[in-house]
């Protein structure tokens, strides 16, 4: 397994469960890094369910029933009712909590941090790994969850599968609770969404649309934010006073992985290596859930890698797509452009987005 975040410490733990001997390779020197928070629907809290880490992440999540849209100046533009759509509250969770709280289901032996890994070369049914302290191993199956910027992806599909989609972000954490429930302020190509999470912090995400790719260097970084986003109301400049150091803000671009891919031979792509997400539907993380127990269900089950493989590639492919097809259009919707055949109301919408993902993965 490449990569120790959400995905690749889900694999580590729903393989051990299933009795599948796995190790983890993560290039940082710690599996509990995060830059802020993160959403977790019922359709993630289910899967964590089965693999039995539901409770430990429970323990360090905030629920939300609602996420709350308003304008600059207070007026409510929307309210996404989660317990309406599935049943049950979101949870708001910050990714280190998370991160922590899915190592527990993995053996610390089961863990090589500090060490990344520069290629992946398919030689017949084998994949052979060169590490960053240029050691190298071959392995009988490797599993890619290493990110947008895929080592794996690069070494065994090829490279420039990323594309810019229009926006760039920074996400960090307030070391105060600015909101009680999930909220978020538009203002022309800005957002601004807020989440509550435990020990009385909050985690704060910053959206611009921008038709072209946008770099923002660390210095300068919370004046630059404070700047922009001065104009969106009272509750958005209470966040931009308790913004951390400049180093403690995380900057991207949104960046799609087209087309989606899964792998070649024996080296198989899960989470954002697959298919990267937009942030509206605040279905990232639990695609990657989903798609590491899948991989580890199809090859605790199957007697055959290749077998095991085509069926989780089966599983996996109309459920990400559909999820991609619903995100598109919610970023559409969100930019007001047109989306034929789409229901006005946004209860009905947002049914369309999540129901279908009810269903078990």
């Amino acid at each position: 397994m490449v990569g120790g975040g959400i995905a690749g410490l889900t694999f580590g733990a729903a393989a051990k469960r299933f009795g599948i001997e796995v190790s983890i390779v993560e290039r940082l020197g710690t599996a509990t890094s995060g830059a802020a928070g993160i959403g977790l629907h019922l359709n993630a809290q289910r899967a964590l369910a089965t693999i039995g880490l539901a409770a430990q992440v429970e323990a360090v999540a905030v629920p939300d029933g609602a996420f709350l849209v308003f304008d600059a100046g207070g007026r409510e533009l929307a309210n996404v009712d989660y317990e309406a759509v599935w049943g049950a509250p979101t949870w708001s969770v910050h990714r280190a909590d998370l991160n922590a709280a899915l190592k527990t289901g993995v053996r610390a032996d089961q863990l090589r941090l500090g060490v990344g890994v520069t290629d992946a070369r398919l030689v017949g049914d084998r994949v052979e790994v060169i590490f960053s302290d240029d050691s190298s191993r071959s392995y009988s199956l490797v599993v890619g969850a290493d990110g947008v910027h895929s080592v794996v992806r690069a070494s065994v599909v090829g490279p420039g599968r990323e594309r810019y989609g229009g926006a760039c972000f920074w996400r960090t954490t307030l070391r105060e609770a600015v909101v009680t429930r999930r909220t978020g302020f538009v203002h022309e190509s800005l957002t601004v969404g807020l989440s509550p999470l435990v020990r009385n912090r909050s985690h704060a995400f910053f959206q611009m649309r921008a038709d072209e790719e946008l770099h923002d260097p660390v210095d300068g970084r919370a004046d630059r934010l404070r700047q922009r986003y001065q104009d969106m109301g009272p509750t958005v400049r209470k966040a931009l006073d308790l913004l951390p150091r400049d180093e403690d803000i995380h900057f991207g671009v949104l960046e799609w992985v087209e087309p989606p891919t899964w792998g070649a031979g024996r080296a198989v792509l899960i989470g954002d290596a697959a298919h990267s997400m937009a942030p509206p539907l605040a279905l990232g993380g639990a695609m990657a859930i989903e798609d590491a127990i899948v991989l580890a269900e199809e090859l605790a089950n199957a007697s055959d890698l290749d077998v095991a493989i085509a069926r989780f590639t089966a599983r996996r492919e109309p459920r990400i797509a559909f999820v991609l097809e619903r995100t598109r259009l919610t970023w559409a919707r969100g930019r007001r452009e047109p989306t034929p055949g789409e229901p006005l109301d946004e209860d009905a919408f947002n049914r369309r987005n999540f129901a279908p993902l009810l269903d078990d993965p």
